[in-house]
Parts: structure tokens; C-alpha cells; sequence
């Protein structure tokens, strides 16, 4: 399986299809590359390369204190992986804040921004506790069906609380105000009509800062990429497609 070595840590990756400007997949906090087979393949022929972030998945390490430590991983990885290559920066929840102070710091590395169901708000105090499992299954999904799969089944994201808990604090005290990117970059914001993870006005914030367009996905939770892959793979589309990406 292919791994490349960043500051001391192995960090998996994979890649799927070939056409276009690759399109680098950040995942969300206790999250990894799984989370994002289904839209992969919504979007093939499209070059995807979806990463574990450290402490996550197939990558080594015990996960960072802070987003910008995330970002910088992620300058890393396009500098020794896609070298000379612009991608675009695709994060779910955290890892849409990840793929924001990536874009702001580096804005020569990166084509194309886009958000799924990521809040943007003040910092605010950090939890001290990772919610319980059935907590978390119903902050993801909307239909009781999912939620229900989702408790019935392994959480992975529970295999290593402490590195889920770091990354709730990581983006409680994030502040996306120091980061602006830049208007060169075209933005687009995915949220569900039913997220109670990511809320609304969250959601406007962010594409207001970003000067995104917005696109909500009907009955759908904090996950549209695996709960709603079709209509989230054909927005991403068109947005590529208008934004000649």
C-alpha cells in the first residue's frame, strides 16, 4: 500500500483515475480515506487522491494539536507527491478547515477549494470528553436507518479517542479569520439539508468568507459523500466544470 514519509511519520495515500487537476481529499476529524471511496467513484474518470491525515486510518503517528499543523502536513505531502502540480483541496468538517489554511498559506499550490459540511464559528472552549457512539452516529447521519448501521457497526473513529478529541479541539480553537484565501480560487461549499453537526448559519459563514457558492443537499446529514454520493458527486462536477477546473 502506498505510504510517503513526512517528518519522521508514514502517511497513506491513494490514487484513482487520471484526467484533470487532482483532487486532493482531506478527511474529517477521527476520519481516513474511507470516507471517501463512494464519491471517488462518483467522480472517476477524475484524478482523486484521498490522504490519512497522521494518527488516522493507515498513517502513522498520533494525530496533531492544531489545524495548521494539519495544513503543513498537507503542504508537505502535494510538495513531495505533486510537486510543480496545482490540486484541488476538497476537506470534510475538519478537514474542510485543514483545506482552508492550506489554501490561504499556499494559494500557488491550489486550483480549487472545496467544503463539505464544514463549520465555520469563533473559537470556542474545547470539549474535554469524545461523545459517545451513538452521539457521534447521530451528529452524521439523518436517517435512523444509517444512524442505526452506524451504531450497530465498529466506529473506527473510536479506535483512538484521544486522537478524535484532539481533533475536536484542534478545530474548536481554530480561527479561520486569520486565514483568507485567495479570490483566484474558486470555492464551493456542500452541506445537508438535515445537518445538525454543521449548522446552517455555520455553513453561510463559511461560504460568505470564502465568496462560495453553496449547495445543499436534500435529506441528507453530515456526511453527503457517503450518505448522499450521487447528487454530492454531480454538484462537485458541475462546479469543476463551470469553474473550468
Amino acid at each position: 500500500m502506498p505510504h510517503v514519509e513526512l517528518a519522521g511519520q508514514q502517511i497513506f495515500y491513494f490514487e484513482r483515475g487520471r484526467e484533470g487537476a487532482p483532487l486532493l481529499f482531506i478527511h474529517g476529524a477521527g476520519g481516513a480515506h474511507s470516507n471517501w471511496l463512494a464519491l471517488i467513484k462518483q467522480l472517476q474518470p477524475r484524478r482523486c487522491i484521498p490522504l490519512d491525515l497522521p494518527g488516522h486510518g493507515l498513517s502513522s503517528g498520533d494525530g496533531c494539536d492544531t489545524i495548521e499543523e494539519y495544513a503543513s502536513l498537507a503542504k508537505d505531502f502535494v510538495a513531495a507527491f505533486l510537486p510543480d502540480t496545482k490540486t484541488i483541496a476538497v476537506g470534510h468538517s475538519m478537514g474542510g478547515l485543514v483545506a482552508t489554511c492550506f489554501a490561504s498559506q499556499n494559494p500557488d499550490s491550489v486550483a480549487g477549494l472545496i467544503l463539505i459540511s464544514s463549520s465555520f464559528s469563533p473559537p470556542s472552549p474545547p470539549p474535554s470528553n469524545v461523545p459517545t457512539k451513538e452521539e457521534i452516529c447521530r451528529m452524521l447521519y439523518s436517517g435512523e436507518e444509517l444512524i442505526q448501521e452506524c451504531i450497530e457497526k465498529r466506529l473506527f473513529m473510536l479506535d483512538r479517542p484521544e486522537v478524535l478529541l484532539k481533533d475536536l479541539q484542534a478545530s474548536a480553537r481554530f480561527d479561520y479569520t486569520r486565514y483568507p484565501v485567495s479570490k483566484n480560487i474558486p470555492a464551493f461549499v456542500i452541506t445537508g439539508e438535515k445537518d445538525i453537526r454543521a449548522t446552517l448559519q455555520s455553513i453561510l459563514i463559511a461560504a460568505d468568507f470564502l465568496g462560495a457558492k453553496l449547495k445543499i443537499i436534500p435529506s441528507c446529514g453530515h456526511m453527503p459523500m457517503i450518505e448522499k454520493p450521487g447528487p454530492t458527486g454531480e454538484a462537485i462536477r458541475q462546479f469543476l466544470d463551470q469553474s473550468r477546473l
